[in-house]
């Protein structure tokens, strides 16, 4: 998955900004990574939560900001289409998609 070009266009993506100092989203990534290599104790979760930190906000360049910024046009949907290239569990698809939910009211909503 690394390997493929649309993941890396998308890590390489993103200058400073509010909630995300540190530019980049492959610094966020590691940053991400590093949390779960602390936390996750048992490595099947620990596996899932990689492969999770690995899309979830890799997609943010995509989003098209003239329009709402819901549904497909959601960089948590944009990565969960880019995830099912490579797994069809369920969960963890819709952990990528819902991934804001808690700080997005109303995304719920939003989801086909």
């Amino acid at each position: 998955m690394l390997a493929d070009r649309e993941w890396q266009e998308g890590a390489s993506w993103g200058d400073p900004r509010p909630g995300h100092p540190e530019g980049e989203v492959a610094a966020h990534i590691e940053e991400v990574l590093r949390n779960v290599d602390s936390e996750a104790l048992d490595p099947a979760d620990r596996e899932r939560l990689r492969f999770v930190a690995l899309i979830r906000d890799t997609f943010k360049h995509r989003v098209n900001r003239t329009q709402p910024r819901s549904g497909e046009n959601h960089h948590a949907m944009i990565a969960r289409r880019f995830a099912e290239r490579y797994t069809d569990d369920r969960e963890l698809l819709e952990v990528i998609e819902l991934h804001d939910e808690a700080s997005t009211p109303g995304r719920r909503g939003n989801v086909a």
